[in-house]
């Protein structure tokens, strides 16, 4: 676990910069962090823990992301790479039924953490993407928790892509890329939470068979979405109708990059979202 400070940018030299597990930590009170250009691959926890609570029948839970933002403000990730490398979920071992897992998120957003910028990263190959917001009591969250998330491309990632809680999350021109049944099988992508305040414009899916329901879960507590813009498979789709949601989050995006269209993001996303894609 490496923790960062406030006033801090690290730019991977060249087209092949990376961490193997390690978890850049950017706690409470730092501010004002650049990260660019790094693929982070496999933040593996050694020892999972066992929660009987989590789910029907308890889970293993691992501790680690590659980033943790956690109440910090101001944080930049950028054309950076994140993915579990050479130890895939495929390799894990059952325990009591669950799958011992030793992989956490990807870049999770907690505590409070405002003003956050996701933009051209590639995500692929994990489970677990991005949580933003921990729990659903944590009522000092709603007001906080401002994230933009642009342009940035998830290949087989199965959940969390991301899953809020109470923010005001603007994500838009990002394309999903997934199958039901890969080794990381797609469950859905954009989380609805408690009290999320999700903003999402012309992003695009890619996952064959999927229903436009389907693209997106409804948790406990989660009741607006205000979508417009995105295709699955090249068809126009409205998830936020599909599932029967209110699309009036009580918010809208002012300060954003030029937002593309829809039919334009996968082409434009690949060739661009990444490590090594720094211009």
């Amino acid at each position: 676990m490496i923790d960062i400070p406030s006033n801090t940018t690290i730019i991977g030299s060249g087209s092949n910069a990376k961490v193997t597990g390690g978890n850049f930590n950017i706690k409470s009170g730092v501010d004002n962090v650049i990260i660019r250009n790094i693929e982070f691959q496999d933040a593996y926890d050694y020892f999972p823990q066992w929660d009987p609570t989590d789910g029907d029948s308890g889970n293993w839970n691992s501790e680690y992301d590659n980033i943790t933002i956690n109440g910090a403000t101001h944080i930049w990730i950028d054309h950076c790479t994140f993915n579990d490398g050479s130890n895939p979920d495929s390799g894990f071992p059952h325990y009591y039924g669950r799958k011992y897992q030793h992989h956490d998120g990807q870049t999770d957003i907690s505590n409070g953490a405002n003003y956050i910028t996701l933009s051209y990263n590639k995500y692929n190959d994990h489970d677990k993407g991005s949580v933003i917001g921990n729990s659903d009591s944590k009522t000092s969250d709603d007001g906080k928790l401002k994230v933009t998330i642009h342009h940035n491309y998830y290949q087989n990632i199965v959940q969390r892509a991301p899953r809020v809680r109470f923010g005001q999350v603007h994500i838009y021109n990002n394309f999903y890329e997934g199958s039901k049944s890969a080794a990381y099988p797609f469950s859905y992508a954009w989380g609805v939470g408690h009290s999320s305040k999700i903003h999402a414009q012309n992003n695009a899916f890619e996952v064959p068979g999927l229903s436009a329901n389907k693209t997106i879960s409804v948790f406990s507590g989660g009741k607006a979405l205000h979508e417009d813009g995105t295709l699955l498979n090249g068809a126009a789709i409205n998830a936020s109708a599909a599932n029967g949601l209110s699309q009036f989050v009580g918010w809208a995006p002012s300060l954003h990059g030029s937002i593309g269209s829809a039919a334009n993001v996968k082409s434009d996303v690949i060739s661009q979202a990444g490590a090594g894609k720094l211009k």
